[in-house]
């Protein structure tokens, strides 16, 4: 939005730098983008205006969870059922996961530490994937190509 609708490469580039994973709750998340913004309107010397139709909103957003009756028992499992999972899924369960987890990290990960450390390395590579750089669908087919090479190596 601050790159297209304003035309502001400073502030899109300080934008692009909030780590939106180091803030467990997004009203603070908030409070730093609009700091990011006031601070950048104070380097200013003119205020950068938006067409009416191109206008930065914050809105509430609410996930809604569901049972899909889906029971995954093991690696191999997940494995096999981890590119079929709607980007939805990915979503909750990688990237909100981060957020909403006392430990910072996704369900998956979580999960896999349920077997203790048996599958420790797999954790930590789930745990150095950036979510934010790529699409859910992009992000959806990194973790099947992780986890199938992991379990290749079991094997």
């Amino acid at each position: 939005w601050a790159w297209h609708g304003l035309h502001e490469a400073r502030l899109a580039e300080k934008l692009a730098l909030i780590d939106a994973s180091e803030y467990p709750d997004l009203e603070d998340l908030r409070r730093e983008v609009i700091e990011v913004i006031e601070e950048r309107l104070e380097e200013s010397e003119h205020v950068p205006w938006s067409r009416t139709d191109h206008q930065f909103y914050f809105m509430r957003s609410q996930i809604v969870v569901f049972d899909t009756n889906v029971r995954i028992q093991n690696v191999e499992g997940l494995a096999l059922y981890l590119p079929r999972l709607p980007t939805s899924s990915i979503f909750y369960h990688f990237i909100d996961a981060r957020r909403r987890t006392s430990s910072r990290r996704d369900d998956f990960s979580e999960w896999l530490m349920g077997f203790g450390y048996e599958h420790a390395a797999l954790v930590r590579k789930f745990g150095s994937i950036d979510p934010y750089f790529s699409t859910l669908t992009e992000l959806r087919s990194e973790l099947s190509a992780t986890m199938n090479s992991y379990v290749c190596l079991m094997r």
